[in-house]
């Protein structure tokens, strides 16, 4: 057998090429950036200004162990106020069910009141929103689960009550 050496490709030298003229559209433009950073604060979901990027935060009770979903997107007024609503209800709904879970629940609930006030704060959204299709049908799911939460603390509620009375 011979001494295997490994593979080694020789590649070609390459020639020097000459500098190619700078294009107007590069971040050295002074116009291209001002239009890249108004691009940058536009909302994710319609496109329109002003759009801030807050963090929200879901807590997810279990009865031994729980979960946090952490998330942010770049979002105007409106749909950031929604979105951070949305977290809201679900963590009002989910974020109790667990010894820990019960006292960690107020740091997601205050972190998400805090988002929906800072999106408050910002200026009405300008400009021609985007409609997509998957908006324009109403959404019930978030009633349901409103309405569960709300039977299941009744529930929770009324169990306590009967069993210290007994």
């Amino acid at each position: 057998m011979e001494d295997a050496q490994p593979y080694s490709p020789t590649l070609p030298s390459l020639q020097p090429r000459e500098s190619v003229p700078a294009s107007p559209l590069t971040s050295a433009n002074p116009a291209f950036r001002m239009v890249q950073e108004r691009l940058a604060h536009r909302c994710a979901v319609c496109g329109r200004m002003p759009a801030k990027e807050i963090p929200v935060r879901r807590q997810i009770g279990m009865l031994f162990v729980r979960s946090t979903v952490y998330s942010s997107a770049l979002l105007c007024r409106e749909h950031g106020v929604k979105y951070a609503r949305w977290f809201l209800i679900r963590t009002c709904i989910q974020g109790w069910w667990g010894v820990i879970s019960f006292f960690v629940n107020f740091i997601a609930i205050a972190t998400d009141l805090a988002a929906i006030a800072q999106y408050r704060r910002l200026a009405p959204p300008e400009g021609a929103e985007v409609v997509r299709a998957s908006e324009e049908r109403p959404r019930v799911g978030t009633l349901i689960w409103v309405i569960l939460g709300i039977i299941a603390v009744c529930v929770l509620a009324a169990d306590i009550v009967i069993a210290r009375s007994s």
